[in-house]
């Protein structure tokens, strides 16, 4: 999880450390205007974060070491049902 850092933080290190060993990264992106919202906003832009923005994709980083994936599930009544399960746990990633 990275929540601040800059342009050459060590923070970015360790994230693509845990990217190259196959372990999810989130990064919670701050302002645009900040310089240690800087390397938060390029992880997440060059796809090496996803973004976490609510409790769930945290606790689910923590438990499974992958981010959750969010997939919109129509059933044939026609509701949408979010399926957040891990791409470990569902098989093909189907995210959307």
């Amino acid at each position: 999880m990275i929540v601040e850092a800059g342009a050459r933080s060590g923070s970015l290190r360790t994230a693509h450390e845990a990217n190259s060993l196959g372990r999810g990264v989130a990064a919670i992106p701050g302002l645009v205007t900040s310089i240690t919202s800087v390397g938060p906003h390029e992880l997440i832009k060059r796809r090496q974060a996803v973004i976490a923005t609510e409790t769930s994709d945290i606790t689910m980083l923590l438990e499974t070491g992958q981010p959750a994936t969010k997939r919109v599930i129509r059933s044939e009544l026609g509701s949408e049902i979010v399926d957040r399960r891990p791409p470990s746990l569902d098989g093909p990633n189907l995210s959307l």
